[in-house]
């Protein structure tokens, strides 16, 4: 939900997995500690077409030329 927040769980999955509640919360979120030591890793977006490590267009891949 935080990479993708418009992307929201359904209502079966609140109800399955207690989304929300205390019981969901890890121990870290619970204490209130955000400060330990977590392997993270950054998150970059880019614009399509100045992308180019995945790039697609019809210039340098036939099948999406094709299509």
């Amino acid at each position: 939900m935080g990479m993708y927040p418009d992307n929201h769980p359904s209502k079966e999955d609140y109800d399955k997995y207690d989304i929300g509640t205390e019981g969901y919360l890890s121990k870290n979120q619970k204490k209130g500690n955000l400060n330990f030591s977590a392997p993270t890793f950054d998150v970059e977006k880019f614009d399509s077409d100045s992308d180019l490590l995945l790039h697609v267009d019809k210039d340098n891949c036939p099948r999406y030329a094709k299509a």
